[in-house]
This record gives C-alpha cells, structure tokens and sequence, in this order.
C-alpha cells in the first residue's frame, strides 16, 4: 500500500552552471520560442532559474520549491519546510513571488514535532482556479472512525471527501473537465501489520463506485472522451484499463505489465508519451530516458511541449550527484556536487511559450 505523500525528489546538491547558447540549441523542431524554468533550492534558499537565471523565493529559507506552474500568466510554485519533523512536513507556495503558507491559506493546523496534522497529495492550478488535497486530522472528530479526513480544496473552499479511522490513504485527486476523481484503495484488512483484502474504487464529485477487490491504482486520465483508469489487478497480476464513464475495460498497452507499470502519460497534440523512469515511449515506440554508457541515469522531471522534449537527469555514486538539464537531449544546464556538501538541487520544470 502507498502513504499520501508528495513524490519529493532525495535532497541532493550541485555546485551551478549553465550554457546559454545550448538553450537555443536544443529548440530545433519549432521555430516558437520558449522560456524554461527550473525548480529547488541553493544556499538553503527556495528558489527557481528561468532560463538559467536565479531568482531566490521571498521567505524562502529552509524551503526547497519542489513543484511549478504557469496560468493565465500567473507564476505559481510549491515549496516545503525543509526543518526536520517527526510528524510530516509543512508548506508554502508562492504566487508570482508572493508567499502564502498553505495551512493558514486553508484554515488548517500546521503540522508540529509532535502531532501531525496534514499531508498534501495534490497542488495544481486550472483556469485560475487553485487546488489543493490531503489528508488531515479532523478537527471534531465525533468517533474513532472519523479522526481524519480527505479533503480538497478549491481557491481554500473545503470539501470533505471521506472520512477514516487511520492517517494512511493511497487516494490523489483530478481534475478531469469538471468533474473531480479520487481513486483510493479502501476497506482494508490487515494481519500482522500487512494488507491482506482491500477494495479498489473512486470517488467521483464525492460520490464513490466500486472497480475491484485485490487491485491498486497506477494512474487515470481523460482520453477522446473517455476516462480512464489503469488498474493493477494482483490476484492475476494483470494491467487493465477501465472506462470509468462506460465501465468497460480494455488491454493497457503491450509495454505496461505487472512487473513494469511505472508509467505517468503525457500528451503533446496527437502524440502519447508515456513516460518511466528509464525509458519512455512516444506513440507506442520505445526510446531510452539517457544515452548508452551515461551515468545520469536519474530521472528528475520530464515535459513535453510542441514536440520538443525537456527534462532533468542526475548521476547518484560516491563521487557526488550531478544536473543536467536537457532540451532534445542536448544539456542546456550543469550542475556538479561535491561528494560531502549539500546546497543546491533541483526539483521540477516547466516551459512556457513566449
């Protein structure tokens, strides 16, 4: 089973550099220019570089700005508190430069070292809306089987999905038109500390639908229409997708199996890139994630706009951790890490049109 908690990147660390002619470079497929920003932290500063150039977040110490988008031209960045916690960790995000910490933008406690009460599954902007999910701890339980709660929130407007006994959930929210979708694996039992029956289903505007028993959620998106759920089935070790609008199901593709499923799917006008962590696949055709002999091997974060493919690799040995950013598989950014000092690090990217 899978905790509620942002997929944040190990903290690692770069020593800067950058080559601006390399940016131009890797733009060779459409003739639109673009601006490209990166996320993280140096110096124990939030911060991020729009074509390589550094600008360090306000109120942005001890946080790492770890997620980033753009609409309606507004700059929005997520960052979290990089103070250790024994209890979760705390957050802030940043519109056009301006920081909000998100538990007092959401009317929430903050989490503390001894109670922990929020964990964030989802931040993202859509048509100028702002969204955000977690977890939280209710705050008038009336049971022991309402102490916690997931929630979204739309512009900080609560709405109460569901309510458990326990501080563990695999559910994530989605936008998907208008309608918002929470996949989850509920009803669990457990014996001797490990799953043993449980329920797959969604949540769909709060009301839920059963898929499945002994089955996890790997990812669900809008496809010509239909919505569609990628289900990992474990009593026959299958990879399926069903349509959550017809309730049929259909093969995932031949590359997606129970021993390789790690995929999330991007679309770029017609094209369907599906995309691991080692390999990734444009319209069914496979293509590695780095070049032969390579030891940037870890993929940080990977986008797709007109054609043109940006990502974020790093190296991980005893020698330290080293950046490279990368437009059409040419490095536009470098980074190289001592192997005993931690200061910069990069989390995500984004590129919009100019």
């Amino acid at each position: 089973m899978r905790n509620l908690i942002l997929p944040f990147i190990l903290l690692l660390t770069f020593v800067f550099s950058c080559r601006e002619n390399d940016m131009n470079e890797g733009l060779e497929k459409k003739t639109t220019s673009y601006d490209l920003y990166v996320v993280g932290r140096e110096n124990n500063q939030a911060c991020y570089w729009k074509n390589t150039i550094k600008t360090i977040l306000p109120g942005g110490t001890n946080y790492a700005a770890s997620t980033i988008f753009f609409d309606n031209n507004n700059l929005y960045i997520l960052g979290f508190d990089r103070t250790a916690l024994s209890n979760g960790i705390n957050y802030s995000f940043w519109k056009n430069n301006v920081k909000f910490d998100v538990a007092t933008y959401l009317g929430i406690s903050a989490n503390t070292p001894t109670i922990q009460n929020f964990t964030m599954s989802n931040f993202f902007v859509k048509n100028g809306d702002l969204y955000i999910a977690g977890l939280m701890k209710n705050p008038a339980p009336t049971s022991s089987q309402n102490l916690y709660q997931y929630c979204h929130w739309k512009n900080g407007v609560k709405t109460i999905v569901f309510e458990q006994n326990s501080y563990e959930t695999s559910a994530s929210m989605h936008l998907i038109g208008n309608d918002i979708y929470v996949p989850l694996e509920n009803n669990i039992t457990v014996s001797n500390t490990a799953p043993t029956t449980w329920d797959l289903g969604y949540y769909k505007n709060n009301a839920y639908h059963f898929v499945s028993t002994l089955s996890s959620f790997l990812n669900i998106h809008e496809d010509n229409g239909s919505v569609k759920l990628l289900v990992m089935d474990h009593t026959n070790q299958t990879v399926y997708y069903k349509d959550l609008l017809t309730g049929s199901t259909s093969p995932s593709p031949a590359f997606i199996s129970y021993s390789d499923y790690s995929y999330s799917l991007q679309n770029d006008g017609n094209d369907k890139y599906f995309v691991g962590y080692e390999k990734y696949y444009k319209n069914n055709i496979q293509h590695s994630m780095y070049s032969a002999g390579s030891n940037f091997k870890y993929l940080n974060s990977f986008k797709v706009l007109d054609n043109n493919i940006y990502k974020i690799l790093h190296t991980d040995d005893i020698t330290g951790v080293n950046y490279n950013v990368y437009i059409n598989d040419v490095i536009v950014q470098s980074a190289t890490n001592s192997s005993n000092n931690i200061n910069t690090e990069f989390f995500n990217l984004t590129v919009v049109p100019q």
